[in-house]
């Protein structure tokens, strides 16, 4: 019973990372349009 629980706090884990790093991507470009446009 160990090994789903395992696999599920992975896959979360792997999935909060992805959206963090969209979520620094995308702030990184807003940055960028600010800058241009400032």
């Amino acid at each position: 019973m160990s090994t789903p629980v395992k696999i599920d706090i992975h896959y979360k884990v792997k999935a909060e990372g992805r959206f963090s790093i969209n979520l620094i991507s995308l702030i990184a470009v807003a940055q960028l349009v600010i800058s241009l446009i400032g």
